[in-house]
């Protein structure tokens, strides 16, 4: 038994040595380069950078139209006219306020194209009044007019509760 495991030794030894041997020999100069090969896919894009600093500032603008004068004369007089309005259901009551008209001046109210109130200014140029309204629900705009020119208006609510 002995024997046979010397001559297995031996001949493993052997065959290792002459692998060796093989690879030790064959391997000789390298080669010519081989030819590039085609260019593969594109990749994805990448993720966003980070952002830059700010730019320099940009020239200076146009100078913008002049302002008002602070000089009123008589027509000028009544044009910070004001009106607040409630709101008020289709057939309900508005309350209407309004300031800044002419001392006696006559204003009319309309809203969707319709008179729908009117007061006579104080001799502050103030007015309250109760109107019956019946436009349909919507927003509307309600516009107080003022026999010497004076104009406001105000949002006016028609909602059913």
């Amino acid at each position: 038994m002995r024997k046979l495991f010397k001559i297995q030794g031996i001949t493993t030894a052997l065959v290792f040595s002459a692998i060796m041997f093989a690879l030790v020999a064959c391997e000789g100069a390298a080669g010519p380069a081989g030819p590039a090969g085609s260019a593969g896919a594109a990749g994805a894009d990448g993720a966003a950078g980070v952002q830059g600093p700010a730019g320099p500032a940009g020239p200076a603008g146009p100078a913008g139209p002049a302002g008002e004068s602070a000089h009123h004369d008589e027509e000028e007089e009544h044009s910070d006219a004001v009106l607040s309005v409630s709101p008020a259901e289709s057939g309900g009551t508005s309350s209407m306020y309004g300031a800044g008209f002419g001392p006696g001046e006559t204003v009319s109210i309309t809203a969707g194209g319709r008179v729908i109130g009117g007061a006579t200014a104080n001799d502050d140029g103030a007015f309250a009044a109760d109107a019956t309204v019946t436009l349909s629900d919507g927003m509307y705009t309600a516009t107080a007019i003022g026999s010497d020119g004076s104009e406001a208006i105000a949002p006016l609510l028609i909602a059913s509760k």
